[in-house]
């Protein structure tokens, strides 16, 4: 998914988009909060 396409989505729907994207890339162990977080475009705390 492109960011633009991510962008006109939820901020849950891209957190949950870009999650199972990154899952799949890097595995669970593979992905932190703040890397997911940043990702998306918000701060880790909002998690």
């Amino acid at each position: 998914m492109t960011t633009a396409t991510a962008q006109k989505l939820p901020t849950s729907e891209q957190i949950r988009v870009m999650a199972c994207d990154m899952f799949s890339r890097d595995g669970y162990k593979g992905v932190g909060m703040r890397r997911l977080a940043a990702a998306v475009g918000i701060q880790a705390g909002s998690l």
